[in-house]
């Protein structure tokens, strides 16, 4: 595969605060966070129900913001994000488990970053594959350019006239039986 496609971790990955990033519809409403901060995302690949996917319902978004707060002020994202500076969490992995801190900009993970609450900028991938297999192996054609969290791969053809040749492959019983053996 990596001869033909570029197989990268997803973007954003594991942000070491899902909850304050990943945003449901009814939360980005209630805080009105404005449409160019957020982006669609899949978080599970029992969200897909087809490996077509051109349709943003039932998604959540991704909280995507890479500038300084001096530049949001009069913004609704940056209320959101002082928010998440005053929220109670705690701490769910590494030596200060189970330790409660005040503001998401003071885990572990994020406390040492310039712009705690950016994910940093990346194209999405054409096609996401899940990283683990249950019930049904399947690559989705992301043609809404969604976001996708780590519980997928992403794949970009090195040439773009081959994404559907991929799609096809990746879908079909051939490579299934190939990913079983390996």
């Amino acid at each position: 595969l990596k001869d033909i496609a570029e197989v990268k971790y997803p973007f954003p990955g594991k942000t070491g605060a899902n909850e304050f990033f990943i945003i449901s519809k009814d939360i980005a409403k209630e805080w009105s966070i404005e449409k160019k901060y957020i982006k669609p995302i899949f978080v599970t690949p029992r969200e897909i129900k087809t490996i077509e996917v051109d349709d943003i319902e039932g998604l959540n978004y991704v909280l995507i913001v890479n500038e300084p707060k001096n530049k949001l002020k009069g913004t609704n994202v940056l209320e959101y994000i002082k928010y998440g500076e005053t929220k109670e969490v705690i701490i769910k992995r590494g030596s200060e488990v189970g330790k409660k801190v005040k503001g998401y900009h003071n885990l572990p993970v994020l406390r040492n970053k310039k712009i705690w609450y950016s994910l940093g900028e990346r194209e999405v991938s054409e096609i996401l594959f899940p990283a683990l297999m249950w019930e049904r192996i399947f690559a989705v054609w992301n043609k809404i350019h969604a976001a996708a969290t780590h519980n997928f791969y992403e794949i970009n053809p090195k040439n773009k006239n081959d994404a559907l040749l991929l799609l096809g492959f990746l879908n079909s019983t051939l490579a299934a039986l190939f990913i079983e053996l390996y």
